[in-house]
Order: C-alpha cells, then structure tokens, then sequence
C-alpha cells in the first residue's frame, strides 16, 4: 500500500486514489467528458457551474500531486509555459483523503493530430518533436504502472492547445502490459513523428530519405532495430533533440535581429 510523501494518508491503489480526486473535484466542477491523459495529469472538459463558463481541467495523477506544494507546482507551470497565469486549487479529499491538485484555464479548441495535418501539412520540426515528446512522456508513465495504450496513432493524440495528450487510455484501449506490446506503442508513436515531419499521414520506414539526418536516425532505432528504445528512453532522446532545435531557433532569430540592426 501507497502512502504520502513523508508517511500520513495510506493510498490503496493509483486508480482508486485517482477516482477519489475526481469525486472531490465533481463538488466543485461539472466534468463533462475525459480528453486524454499526459504524463502526470488528466485533462477534461469542464464547466463552473458558479458563472457557467466552460474550461479545460488538468487534474494531476495523485502519485504526482501528492509529492508537490502547491508554490512549486506553480512555479514548475509558468517555467514550462503551459499557462500563462496558473490556478492552482487544492480542495480537501474526501474523509481526509490528501488536498487535489489540478489547474484550470479557459475552454480551447480540441482537434486530433490527424485533423491538424489534414490543415496544415507537414508541422514544423520544433512543433513535431514537442508533440512527439509529450506522446512519449504519456506511454512512459502509462508503461510504468504495467499498462500499454495499444492504439497509438494519428487519431488518438489528441491537441489541447500547444501540447498533446493521448486519448482512449482506460477507455478499452490499455491492457495489461508486456514488453512486446510496449515496443509496439513506441514503434506506432514513432509513426506518428514520422507523419508530423513528412506531412503524410501513410508515412512509413521508406518515408525516412525525406526528413533529417538527426530525425532519420532515431526513427530507424525506433522503427527497425532489433530492440525499440523504452517510452523512457524514447523522452529523454525526444526532450535532448527539442532543446537543441529551440536553442538553433533562438540563436537564428538573435542573428537575424543583429543583421537588421545594423
């Protein structure tokens, strides 16, 4: 059995511990549907029944929450810029159940990747790489509590905002893991970088001759070596070659502003 950081409140399991925050979270909320599920939070559609505004709701695991003040958690947000005026909320849990942690912002448009591409083509390497990286971090904690998704693919990462999320996690989609299908999770989401880098939505091993030479060789390690790198892995390459495209984008700009000053 599960406990707090530091000792207090036993949890039981993650999935009862998870089902317990979204009571307490329905005292407050009317949560209409479950968008997907990212590595450490969920994220639903909501309503404030209190002025009838409709939001975006990201409720972080308990695992995670539980572990994290609530001061540190909101300087961890705005670093990361996923809201640009964080609310943190932390109700008190049912029969003195720990505080709930989540983080509200108002209602965005909601569309699959699959859509996305559909409009714009092929996304840009920095875009692609995040969404990937996003993708990869979900399958890593998915993976980690012993489950796989099993339906990785264009229509299942679903864009709320600027970041993804996989959708259809604990909606009959997971199953009870093995390495194999763990691979297989990765191998699919390696497709789906693959589709974001070449704007083709049947993009496949033979698509690798028309993306970079950094990008190729990861996805060949992904695609067609005789051992798939871990979700885990997969982030911590993902996350070194996204830092590296922001910093080449920030010293082009710097370059550029020099030049036109000049």
């Amino acid at each position: 059995m599960k406990t707090r950081s530091g000792g207090g409140v036993p949890l039981a399991s993650d999935a009862e511990a998870l089902t317990q925050a979204r009571l307490a979270l329905a005292d407050r909320f009317t949560l209409v549907a479950e968008l997907g599920r990212g590595a450490a939070t969920t994220v639903f559609r909501a309503s404030d029944p209190r002025d009838g505004s409709n939001i975006i709701l990201q409720l972080v695991h308990p695992d995670h929450g539980y572990d994290v003040g609530s001061e540190r958690f909101v300087r961890e947000i705005s670093r990361l810029a996923l809201l640009q005026d964080p609310q943190v909320l932390t109700p008190p849990g049912p029969a003195g159940q720990p505080a709930v942690l989540y983080y509200v912002r108002p209602d965005e448009t909601t569309e699959s990747l699959r859509t996305r591409l559909r409009r714009e083509g092929r996304l840009s390497r920095e875009r692609a790489l995040s969404f990937a990286l996003d993708g990869a971090l979900a399958l890593a904690d998915l993976h980690a509590r012993g489950w796989v998704h099993g339906a990785v693919g264009l229509d299942t990462m679903q864009l709320v905002g600027e970041h993804a999320f996989l959708s259809g996690v604990g909606g009959g989609f997971a199953a009870s893991s093995g390495s194999s299908h763990a691979e297989e999770d990765v191998e699919a989401l390696g497709l789906v970088l693959l589709a974001m880098l070449t704007g083709d939505e049947r993009a496949s091993a033979a698509s690798l001759a028309q993306i970079a030479a950094p990008d190729q060789a990861l996805l060949r390690d992904i695609l067609t070596s005789i051992s798939t790198p871990s979700a885990e892995a997969t982030a911590g390459l993902l996350n070194e070659m996204l830092a590296s495209e922001v910093r080449a984008a920030a010293r082009s700009r710097s370059g550029l502003e020099t030049r036109a000053t000049q």
